[in-house]
């Protein structure tokens, strides 16, 4: 769309020509409304210019804001460089990343002077965190030439150590010592390290740090001081963003309006940081608001061209029924102008979609121009007061129950396997102090984290894309 390009021109292409620069978006929409593919749509972007790029949908079971250790993990754990053919799946994580950049490297330039790179220019960039620079350089120098078993052992446990795993004992610990590694992850050190993540990628040459974080209405779910610091959290970020702190990254969380207005009423000073008055458009992609919710011109333009496409899959799909084209344009630009100011829980591209199949089906037999109540029949409850009252919709021999099988999915669960951190016991870990105060991002917070995150996570975004 003309707003993604707008947005690759204005945001992407000048993080990678300027290591300095990086940008914050809140993308915020109903379900239906297209967040999912709109990141998906950013993701593309980012890899194609070449950015190492992390898709991170967050719930509270496993990791949303209110836990930052945990959402450096996520980030370490998805973050990948674009696939290396279309039909390949990119290889996620850190270390992934780490192997494919070091992989392109060695064929073009060879290990000694690959080697040689690492030790003159790598090692000498200016990370806020040595430690995780030197895990970094070590595990690319052990990766050189033909690495033999004990060397093999080093990398696996910087592996772990890069994503975010506890140290547990002595000779794991005197071995990163070695290595002059001596972090170790935790709240007070999450922030630092994604910042010490996208310094990596642009010590690495690589174009900038794409983060896309997928919310949805999961907050709902979190106790009183989980969700006040979910919002504390993501405040935190988004001045690590604004204060050029994290460079080189852009950053975009998407949200339903019911979970925004949630946390901004337990943390009033998140709206300042992340409202406007107007949402971006192409020609002010700079501001931080993407709605893809709501009853404008835009949305209703849309679900036309949408009422179009499906209009001529019907009458392919149905060659001898007579549907009348004229006939159901007129009843799909009204359907599309009622849907936009529907108040339906599926949002207008949903609510519209469905309804306009629905339509579509029945005007096989007797095609007509609808009146107002009847398009409010299709739309469901939402649509108008009177629309609550009227018939259910038609079965025409079978082919509504036939509809629902095709487009009610919405009870589908998507299951993603997580890492279980939650035995991760780090007390006895030795830490070097890194100071790394910041008044103004006010990273220090008092109350304690909470074990026994609860909730179930549906992606009932994963129907957007198939939409």
């Amino acid at each position: 769309t003309d707003l993604l390009e707008a947005i690759d021109e204005a945001h992407l292409e000048q993080i990678a020509r300027n290591d300095r620069l990086s940008t914050f978006k809140l993308v915020m929409g109903s379900y239906g409304d297209g967040k999912t593919q709109l990141l998906s749509c950013l993701l593309e972007l980012a890899w194609r210019r070449g950015f190492a790029c992390a898709y991170i949908p967050l719930s509270p079971e496993n990791g949303a804001f209110h836990t930052r250790d945990a959402l450096y993990r996520r980030i370490a754990e998805a973050i990948a460089l674009a696939p290396e053919s279309p039909d390949a799946e990119p290889a996620r994580g850190l270390p992934a990343l780490l192997d494919q950049w070091l992989a392109a490297r060695r064929g073009q330039v060879g290990d000694e002077d690959l080697a040689a790179w690492i030790d003159d220019e790598l090692s000498s960039a200016a990370l806020v965190s040595p430690s995780y620079l030197a895990a970094v350089v070590a595990y690319l120098k052990l990766g050189l030439g033909s690495p033999d078993e004990a060397a093999r052992e080093r990398r696996a446990l910087l592996r772990s150590w890069l994503l975010g795993a506890p140290v547990r004992g002595s000779r794991q610990r005197a071995a990163l010592a070695e290595m002059h590694v001596y972090d170790k992850l935790d709240r007070d050190q999450a922030l630092q390290w994604i910042v010490a993540l996208a310094q990596v990628v642009r010590a690495l040459d690589l174009p900038g740090t794409l983060l896309l974080f997928d919310e949805g209405d999961r907050l709902a779910s979190l106790g009183d001081k989980k969700r006040t610091k979910a919002a504390d959290n993501l405040r935190a970020f988004v001045d690590l963003v604004a204060s050029k702190r994290l460079r080189g990254v852009f950053a975009a969380y998407a949200t339903t309006p019911g979970a925004y207005e949630d946390l901004v009423r337990e943390y009033p000073a998140l709206q300042q940081r992340l409202m406007s008055r107007r949402p971006a458009t192409p020609r002010t992609p700079e501001v931080p608001l993407i709605r893809l919710d709501g009853g404008d011109q835009d949305t209703r333009g849309l679900l036309e061209e949408l009422g179009e496409r499906l209009l001529l899959l019907a009458m392919r799909a149905y060659p001898r029924a007579d549907l009348q084209p004229e006939v159901q344009r007129e009843n799909l630009r009204r359907l599309a102008k009622r849907a936009v100011t529907s108040t339906s829980e599926d949002g207008p591209l949903r609510a519209f979609v469905r309804a306009a199949y629905q339509m579509l089906l029945d005007q096989r037999e007797v095609p007509s121009v609808l009146e107002d109540d009847e398009l409010n029949v299709y739309l469901g409850p939402g649509s108008t007061q009177e629309a609550q009252q009227t018939a259910p919709l038609p079965d025409e021999q079978g082919l509504s129950e036939h509809a629902e099988e095709d487009w009610d999915d919405e009870d589908q669960e998507v299951e993603e396997d997580e890492d279980d951190f939650d035995d991760w016991d780090g007390e006895d870990q030795e830490e070097e102090d890194v100071d790394w105060d910041d008044e103004d991002a006010d990273w220090d917070d008092d109350v304690e984290d909470e074990d026994g995150d609860s909730g179930d996570w549906d992606d009932e975004e994963d129907d957007d894309a198939r939409a």
